[in-house]
């Protein structure tokens, strides 16, 4: 758990595709100049012992999110769509930040046993809404919740039982987050809607 926690971080351009390669901490190793294919990069540090390559697009190649651990997982929760727009929105300043999103969130965390996709979606729901500020990533929730089949009146009821712990006020701002996202499913009021 230590090596998977503590890891560092690196990215080298080779033959104008970034090649990001993820090593234990802190001994890591950077990835080496000479090489000018992703193969070699790939044959030069084997995923066994540097955990996972990945290429990810700057403008100048291609980025094989489909090639993600955790990127079938993010499909089946979010949507095929959902999850092409989440990685074409971060394009190729943030595309690294897609690339973690979908390895750790979806790879690590939904894929591990103990817990439904349901019961995670309602625990991120909650820590959106205490946290606050979040409100884009909140609506996207909102919608992987949706398809899940959550119920408005449950994420309601999620969003007064964070309010007693992480302050009303978030929790006011998150029920005003679900009011334009049901609204725009024309699925207001949401009193006539069942748990």
């Amino acid at each position: 758990m230590y090596d998977s926690i503590h890891r560092a971080l690196h990215t080298r351009r080779l033959d104008g595709v970034s090649i990001r390669a993820i090593a234990p901490f802190p001994s890591a190793k950077r990835p080496a100049r000479d090489s000018v294919t992703r193969k070699k990069a790939r044959e030069k540090f084997p995923s066994g012992l540097w955990g996972t390559i990945m290429t990810s697009s700057d403008g100048g190649g291609e980025r094989p999110a489909d090639t993600l651990p955790g990127y079938r997982t993010a499909q089946d929760v979010a949507g095929e769509e959902a999850v092409q727009r989440f990685v074409d929105a971060l394009g190729p300043v943030g595309g690294h930040i897609a690339d973690l999103v979908i390895e750790v969130v979806f790879g690590k965390l939904h894929g591990r046993p103990g817990m439904s996709h349901t019961e995670r979606e309602i625990i991120t729901l909650a820590v959106l809404a205490a946290l606050g500020g979040a409100e884009e990533q909140l609506t996207m929730h909102l919608r992987i919740s949706h398809r899940l089949g959550i119920s408005p009146a449950k994420v309601i009821e999620v969003f007064a039982h964070t309010g007693a712990y992480a302050g009303f006020p978030r929790a006011l701002n998150a029920v005003e987050t679900a009011k334009r996202f049901y609204g725009d499913l024309g699925m207001l009021p949401l009193e006539q809607q069942q748990h």
